[in-house]
């Protein structure tokens, strides 16, 4: 199991951040046209799914991971606090490996193997991956909210005869930006009954960056709709990164500690 420290935090905390919830994709004349809906009520309903934020989230996960040289299966737990803390650790074998925590500030890493850390701003994310996920956006990506959703901006549906899609970027200036001017694409796919998020998609086509993440299937947890499985694709000028997480366990305001001490003996990472 050769996984680089970055690669599986960005597995266990990542973003935005795509086939459809793991199905490959229908030829365009299988799929039926779907009723049309309101623009205003898509909007509506997305800015009310971006309010839906537990002050507790816990999960157990069974996750996969693979990418150019890579395809390796391992365990996760997700504990967050909302707005304040996100801690990831990843065991194999039953044996600890990795123990992240990111907050709005900060993201700190601890590898138990090679007994050293990382301990960098949020920035470092963007620095390794060309894609500017916040301690925000990792918390919408696990629990199925619009991510990067912001109430102030405009947004309009763009046609698509078979989906439900949301942008802040209207048709005219994705095809500016897929040209290659500086700018984030973010696409967000409604399920058929207008009720979740079925597929976020992140296009940064200066960077060739790509993220897709699609959900399939929800289940109801105390008062909150959390997904069943998250798929998440990163494609790159230089690699193709799949993660799969597969919920085994879901608590919901159970609060529970969030801790992570860096033993004198580690150093920092190479």
């Amino acid at each position: 199991m050769r996984l680089s420290i970055i690669k599986l935090f960005l597995l266990a905390t990542t973003i935005t951040v795509l086939s459809s919830c793991g199905a490959g994709k229908k030829a365009t004349e299988e799929l039926e046209r779907l009723p049309k809906v309101k623009e205003e009520l898509l909007i509506q309903r997305l800015d009310s799914l971006s309010k839906q934020r537990p002050d507790h989230f816990f999960a157990r996960i069974n996750s996969k991971y693979s990418d150019n040289n890579t395809n390796v299966s391992f365990k996760t737990t997700i504990t967050m606090a909302a707005d304040s803390a996100l801690q990831a650790n990843i065991t194999f074998a039953n044996i600890p490996i990795y123990n992240a925590v990111i907050t709005p500030d900060t993201l700190t890493l601890l590898d138990r193997r090679n007994k050293c850390y990382i301990k960098e701003g949020v920035a470092y994310l963007k620095q390794q991956f060309n894609v500017d996920f916040s301690h925000k956006n990792i918390e919408e990506l696990f629990l199925g909210l619009p991510i990067a959703w912001d109430e102030k901006q405009e947004y309009q549906q763009l046609k698509d005869p078979y989906n439900y899609v949301i942008s802040q970027t209207n048709e005219k200036d994705i095809k500016s930006l897929e040209a290659g001017k500086d700018g984030i694409i973010i696409r967000y796919f409604l399920t058929e009954d207008t009720k979740n998020i079925k597929r976020v998609i992140i296009d940064s086509p200066k960077d060739t960056t790509s993220i897709t993440v699609n959900y399939a299937q929800y289940e109801q947890v105390e008062d909150f709709i959390i997904p069943k499985m998250v798929e998440v694709k990163i494609k790159t000028a230089r690699n193709e990164i799949f993660a799969d997480f597969k919920y085994a366990k879901v608590e919901i305001n159970a609060p529970r500690t969030l801790y992570l001490t860096i033993p004198e003996k580690y150093e920092h990472c190479e």
